[in-house]
């Protein structure tokens, strides 16, 4: 019987002993509580500032996202709560303009993208969060300006001044109680003129001549061979045609009446820029012809998928020693020149 007592007793003590912990953390919690940060205000910010937001060389054809990732940092003067937010005046559909093309979209993100992603193309002021500052340490934060991959955008410098990123008020839970600092980050991006064959539509045809068209040893310019593929550039381009004549795979000494190379023409056309080139032979020193368009497919703009077209025939000459004949026809599209 008095074994039993104890045992009661014991329990009796350890259920005060509970009720002393609990009281311990509730007057515990009652103390952290009195010494939440309060909110940030104006006079407490003493530096904002943000790395730049420019991507300065974007290929509109890579096919991948295009990242830049920036900086923002906020100093107090002592420890408080802010609410942050990243935001826009422009009212456009598109955010970013050169003044006359079609813009390319972007979006901020956290770095590496993820489900922060926020695509900047509507006029809405949503992207946002809490952080708590400590006094006259600067507080910084990373966020990705991200370029959406494009099927063609012309080349040019982008910029988008309306974008900015604000500071407010803000308590622990992160409620937003208005406005203390604007900070102007204007974002911008340039587009590089570039071509890109699309590899998606095969090419058509071939520029390997049958044993046919030397018929007797002699190269006929009747047969011509043909080759296309489709196009993209983001800017007007100039068409380059480089080339040698066709040497044999094995050296073949040159015979009296017969020749151990064969010339060719080659006409490369892409819209409006027409080349045309002949190759021409030199005893051991066979030059290198490269001619010009002079002019560019289009006079203004992009092109999606246009044909380039290229026709190549023999030149006649003295029959050819028997062999396999062999060259490199370069078709250069350069939008830069």
């Amino acid at each position: 019987m008095m074994r039993h007592l104890q045992a009661l007793l014991g329990g009796t003590r350890a259920l005060a002993l509970l009720g002393a912990v609990m009281l311990a953390c509730l007057g515990a919690t009652h103390t952290r509580a009195q010494a939440i940060a309060p909110p940030c205000a104006a006079a407490d910010v003493t530096s904002f500032t943000a790395t730049s937001l420019d991507i300065p060389s974007y290929d509109p054809f890579n096919g991948n996202l295009t990242f830049r990732n920036f900086t923002v940092s906020v100093t107090t003067n002592k420890a408080c709560y802010l609410f942050h937010r990243l935001g826009y005046a422009n009212t456009s559909a598109s955010k970013m303009s050169n003044g006359t093309a079609t813009t390319p979209r972007y979006r901020v993100t956290t770095p590496g993208g993820g489900s922060g992603d926020q695509i900047i193309d509507f006029p809405i002021n949503d992207y946002g969060r809490s952080i708590l500052t400590s006094a006259n340490v600067p507080t910084t934060y990373n966020q990705a300006l991200t370029l959406d991959a494009l099927t063609l955008t012309p080349a040019g410098t982008y910029t988008d001044p309306s974008f900015t990123i604000t500071l407010h008020r803000s308590s622990l839970y992160g409620n937003n109680d208005g406005v203390i600092k604007t900070l102007s980050a204007p974002v911008s991006a340039t587009v590089i003129k570039t071509c890109a064959i699309d590899t998606a539509s095969p090419s058509a045809g071939t520029l390997a001549f049958p044993s046919s068209s030397l018929a007797a040893g002699l190269p006929n310019p009747a047969t011509v061979k043909a080759y296309s593929t489709l196009v993209s550039c983001s800017f007007p381009t100039r068409v380059q045609l480089i080339g040698k004549v066709l040497l044999p795979t094995s050296p073949a000494n040159a015979q009296p009446g017969f020749d151990n190379f064969i010339n060719y023409r080659a006409v490369g056309t892409f819209g409006a820029a027409s080349a045309a080139m002949t190759t021409s032979f030199v005893q051991n020193a066979s030059p290198t012809v490269a001619v010009d368009s002079g002019g560019t497919n289009i006079a203004s703009g992009t092109t999606l998928s246009g044909t380039l077209g290229v026709d190549v025939n023999l030149v006649r000459g003295n029959q050819v020693l028997a062999g396999t004949y062999t060259g490199v026809l370069v078709v250069r599209l350069d939008p830069t020149l």
